[in-house]
């Protein structure tokens, strides 16, 4: 199966069928791209915390890892790489800026330190790249606005919700950036930070 963006759905469309593509598949997708890199990374967290690789080597290849799942989702949620503009692409720089410094330059010091447990070096690296999710919902936000959309949802995502996210829902259907213009799912502006299920839905 193909998928195609199509600015006047502001969605996917299948290439065999010309069905719309249901937004739930696409994140579903999305999900799993994530999933995959938290798998493939198994093995970094494993090399620098038994010292096989120094940290400086393990900083510079999560550092891609992280810097390509941004990138990956963020194109997703504009519509593909040649709907990319220059803003979009600083977006997505400033979104990694974040993630560098100081989080991740703090992560490093602590396996410096040995404070960190393979298990904890893992975990927290699994985070990391759980929060490239927002960077899908802040280009999907912009994708939103360009085809008309003018009211936004924070919809609750099938798990259990944190009282940040059920004010958020609770506010019901609202102008378009009343919401996304400050936070997006995944963003960490959550009580549940990085591990936040919801979604922003447009109408």
């Amino acid at each position: 199966m193909g998928w195609a963006w199509d600015w006047r759905i502001s969605g996917y469309r299948d290439t065999n069928t010309g069905q719309k593509l249901p937004t739930d598949d696409v994140r579903k997708w999305l999900a799993d791209l994530i999933k995959e890199s938290q798998n493939a990374t198994t093995d970094l967290a494993k090399l620098v915390s038994d010292e096989t690789i120094n940290v400086t080597d393990w900083t510079t290849q999560f550092r891609k890892e992280i810097k390509q799942q941004y990138i990956d989702q963020y194109i997703a949620g504009v519509g593909g790489r040649d709907r990319m503009t220059q803003a979009d692409w600083g977006s997505v720089g400033g979104m990694l800026n974040n993630q560098y410094h100081p989080y991740l330059d703090d992560f490093r010091q602590e396996i410096i330190a040995g404070d960190l447990s393979e298990a904890q070096i893992k975990a927290r690296m699994d985070l990391y790249l759980s929060s490239a999710k927002q960077a899908y919902e802040k280009a999907n936000n912009r994708s939103e606005i360009k085809a008309g959309m003018t009211e936004e949802l924070w919809s609750l995502g099938e798990s259990e919700h944190c009282d940040d996210c059920l004010l958020l829902n609770n506010m019901g259907w609202v102008p378009i950036g009343e919401i996304s213009s400050h936070q997006v799912p995944g963003d960490s502006q959550t009580q549940c930070r990085v591990n936040c299920a919801c979604q922003l839905l447009y109408k």
